[in-house]
């Protein structure tokens, strides 16, 4: 059966069926490759590849003859144009029914997908939510908006950008495990490194709240620095307090200068 199937799928065969028999149009054999179902699987990864030369040649008043004969093809060109950010094409197909039940979920792909053109044409159009809705329905399902804001947080951890990192948490919620895991990766270790050195208190202490710690191989690599802090870690007063209060001589711990061992006693 296969065999036959690849036979009579082949594209000479079908040019002859088309012209002398009432078949399909010229316009719609590019796409044959697409939905016939013994390719099926291999169309869906090449819908892309295939549409926007075929719109641009046939232009989508052809879309309507495609769906027709081939009826799986309508979720690959829906999906093609919320991706492609195709408000034409989506506006063609909702014109002619075939996305009547569905604006929700284009909502929620189309903030996915950072297509603003295709989420206002939906709300345009009459969708029952709105658009903060819909993006607040994409961070749920897909975490696009948490990737995002995630991106940003190591920018602004990697900076020990305090205001940044205060904005991303608070206004934008950034759920509180996905901070957690982006200030423990290294370049939270590092962000906590760069701020003792600078000794930035409000960065400290905004980085060990959400659970920031330096290893010890990196205090270890510098021993002279980080000396007032391994004589004063065993005080109890908070990170920030231990590491900043000055002794009596009114030094800081994090000065360059090394403290005198029998000021701790």
């Amino acid at each position: 059966m296969d065999a036959i199937g690849r036979v009579l799928s082949t594209r000479d065969l079908l040019w002859a069926i088309t012209t002398y028999q009432s078949g399909l149009r010229e316009d719609l054999l590019p796409t044959w490759g697409l939905a016939y179902p013994l390719r099926i699987s291999f169309a869906r990864g090449n819908v892309d590849v295939y549409l926007p030369e075929w719109l641009t040649r046939f232009g989508t008043g052809r879309l309507p003859a495609l769906i027709e004969c081939f009826p799986a093809m309508k979720v690959p060109v829906i999906g093609f144009a919320i991706q492609l950010g195709r408000v034409d094409v989506l506006d063609a197909m909702r014109r002619h029914g075939y996305i009547q039940h569905s604006y929700d979920k284009l909502l929620v792909q189309a903030a996915t997908c950072d297509q603003v053109t295709v989420v206002h044409y939906l709300y345009g159009i009459g969708y029952a939510g709105n658009v903060k809705e819909a993006v607040r329905s994409a961070r749920k399902v897909f975490a696009h908006v948490d990737t995002i804001f995630a991106s940003c947080m190591v920018e602004a951890i990697s900076k020990c950008h305090v205001p940044l990192m205060t904005l991303l948490i608070d206004s934008c919620r950034m759920d509180k495990m996905v901070v957690q895991s982006l200030v423990r990766h290294p370049r939270g270790e590092q962000a906590l490194h760069v701020a003792i050195q600078r000794r930035d208190i409000d960065a400290i202490e905004l980085l060990e709240s959400l659970g920031a710690s330096v290893a010890w191989s990196t205090l270890l690599h510098d021993l002279v620095w980080y000396r007032p802090f391994f004589l004063y870690l065993v005080q109890p007063a908070p990170f920030a307090g231990r590491w900043f209060s000055p002794d009596i001589h009114g030094r800081s711990w994090g000065d360059t200068t090394i403290a005198r061992t029998d000021t701790m006693a």
